[in-house]
């Protein structure tokens, strides 16, 4: 893949995707939300893979209370593996990011930290092994 997919989000769930390229953005998500048939209007983004990007996940305008990132594979060398422009709130979980260390996570995502008139992400239950999804 050269170019980054955009996203227009009209549903709740993008499962399975692979990103690969030599710049760019994987993954860029715009929309206003959409609640599912469980009345969430949170996205889940599951079981996808980011390596050799610049930004990996971008969460661009986007009026949904949470976005779910869940069993992924985020490679060391992206500059920013999840980007977050919004004011929602991304929760990463049962991801692999290439380390276990959260300051390295930590420098790898642009939040509210990095810009208060966005979103926190918040990262939890770091995998030690891409072995370990899906187990």
């Amino acid at each position: 893949m050269e170019q980054a997919d955009t996203l227009l989000c009209i549903g709740s769930g993008i499962v399975g995707c692979s990103y690969f390229s030599n710049s760019g953005t994987g993954l860029g998500i715009y929309g206003t939300g959409y609640q599912d048939y469980a009345g969430s209007d949170a996205i889940k983004i599951t079981n996808c893979s980011f390596d050799n990007l610049e930004k990996g996940i971008v969460l661009g305008w986007y009026s949904s209370d949470s976005i779910m990132i869940d069993s992924c594979l985020m490679a060391p060398g992206i500059q920013y593996t999840i980007y977050n422009e919004a004011n929602s709130v991304i929760h990463a979980q049962s991801d692999w990011w290439g380390t276990t260390d959260s300051l390295v996570v930590d420098n790898h995502i642009f939040d509210y930290w990095d810009d208060v008139l966005v979103s926190q992400v918040f990262v939890g239950n770091m995998l030690d092994s891409a072995h370990a999804i899906g187990d």
